[in-house]
């Protein structure tokens, strides 16, 4: 699995925090990943249908957490950007992204400069 594939499919478990996925969310995510393996895109679908199937949440936030604090960046900037594609910031999906921030080990203090720099766009 790359960097891109297991990002690819933490923003999908977060896509469905709130329990609506918007076309804006899935439309910014192939935009932020258009280069993903075929597996990831299968293992997309399965995310989105909550098959049994799915790989697990904590197989990919343990393959994340290994990961260089720049990849990390990106990452939670992509999240943010998720989040806010479909105009709603829902509670779950605030506590999704702190909970991987905080499960990755990311700086709290990058976290506080991804969340001001998304403000700015």
């Amino acid at each position: 699995m790359t960097f891109f594939d297991a990002s690819f499919l933490l923003s999908t478990y977060l896509i469905i925090q709130d329990k609506e996925i918007h076309s804006n969310e899935l439309r910014l995510l192939n935009e932020l990943f258009p280069n993903v393996s075929e597996n990831a895109i299968i293992q997309k679908s399965e995310i989105l249908s909550d098959s049994e199937h799915k790989i697990p949440l904590d197989t990919l936030l343990r393959f994340i957490a290994s990961e260089s604090e720049e990849n990390k960046v990106l990452l939670m900037s992509n999240l943010i950007k998720l989040v806010v594609s479909d105009k709603y910031y829902h509670p779950k999906e605030e506590a999704f992204i702190t909970s991987i921030s905080e499960i990755i080990n990311f700086d709290k203090e990058n976290l506080l400069k991804v969340l001001l720099a998304s403000k700015k766009e």
